[in-house]
């Protein structure tokens, strides 16, 4: 930890001014450096040896020094991308360890603060309307809303497309859309159509009236587009053939890992899948039963290209041992910097 801590402060001590808060890298750093932190407070509380009472007496300081400094850059992200509810909760995290820490230091090194805080925080989070979710819902819809009345896009609470908006407000605009897509919650806008497509990225140039060539949202010119001719036409009949299975999902380069609960056999089963579309499926033991790597499919189109393909063209299996996938792309859409964003049909059966 001591090296650790050295690392951090030469970091900060160099790159201190200038972007140095915009720095996308500096959150997660502060944030796992803070965490770590507590941890091996918490783990040698009953030590008492010359070392340890050292390092316990001038690491809080150092401590609540770098999470001032992991709310600072959380809020400065706030203010250019709007509240996400994953900032909802470092910036809860953050304000929990400075009372904590401050406690801790008057205390003469006491924990007893602890858990009642972490209890008040975790309550925070999850009861609405004050949890991390609603409140980023509420900011986000507040942020479309502002950036679309601002350039006449809202009229009688129905939303009016334009082709020569700023290029500021687009990516407001768009960064807003997405992240509500992100955590289907853009039906709770009213001014969205109900028949909107919701889960489909390409759809909210549409809506808006932007040009996806435009390069508006940062990600390159020239874009691949890639449709299924089957869904623009209206025929939109899966066919499940010897899979029990179907889920439709929002995947995308900006996503972590998304978890889904599977039933086969009267066991359950969870379903990973990553930003690089490899599948993992694992028993409730946690045994990894199998594993289908989907990472070939974002290769098959140049970036640029624009291509409609049939429902067979756009279908993609792979089998293992005891499960086997299928993946039915709706829409995809990848960028010259490695962003892609895709709308598929994933469809899960066993072998037997």
């Amino acid at each position: 930890m001591v090296l650790y801590s050295a690392i951090i402060l030469l970091y900060i001590m160099t790159n201190l001014g200038g972007d140095f808060f915009n720095d996308s890298l500096l959150e997660p750093l502060l944030l796992s450096y803070a965490i770590s932190g507590w941890i091996l407070l918490i783990l040698s509380a009953g030590i008492d040896r010359p070392i340890v009472k050292g390092f316990k007496r001038f690491f809080p300081i150092l401590l609540l020094l770098v999470i001032v400094f992991q709310m600072i850059a959380s809020t400065i992200q706030i203010g250019e991308v709007g509240m996400t509810h994953g900032r909802y909760l470092i910036l809860l995290f953050g304000l929990a360890s400075i009372i904590c820490g401050v406690f801790y230091i008057l205390k003469r090194q006491k924990l007893e603060l602890l858990p009642l805080v972490a209890t008040i925080a975790g309550m925070i989070a999850l009861v609405p309307p004050i949890d991390a979710l609603s409140l980023s819902v509420s900011n986000q819809v507040s942020r479309l809303e502002s950036a679309l009345e601002r350039n006449n896009m809202l009229e009688n609470d129905e939303v009016v497309k334009q082709d020569s908006v700023p290029k500021e407000d687009q990516e407001e605009i768009l960064s807003s859309a997405n992240y509500l897509i992100e955590i289907n919650a853009l039906d709770r806008v009213s001014f969205i159509p109900d028949d909107f497509q919701n889960s489909s990225y390409s759809n909210v140039y549409t809506l808006f009236g932007f040009d996806p060539d435009d390069n508006h949202y940062g990600y390159g010119m020239n874009p691949s587009w890639i449709t299924v001719s089957d869904w623009n036409q209206g025929k939109t009949i899966i066919p499940l053939e010897d899979y029990n299975q179907l889920i439709p999902l929002y995947l995308s380069s900006d996503m972590r890992r998304l978890e889904v609960s599977l039933n086969s056999n009267q066991e359950t089963y969870l379903l990973e899948i990553g930003k690089e579309l490899l599948i993992k499926i694992e028993n409730e033991s946690e045994e990894v039963m199998d594993e289908m790597d989907f990472s070939y499919l974002l290769d098959q189109w140049d970036i640029g290209e624009q291509e409609e393909l049939s429902l067979a063209e756009a279908t993609f299996e792979e089998v293992g041992e005891t499960f086997k996938a299928k993946i039915i792309l709706r829409e995809l859409s990848q960028y010259e910097n490695g962003e892609y964003y895709s709308d598929v049909y994933l469809l899960i059966g066993t072998t037997e």
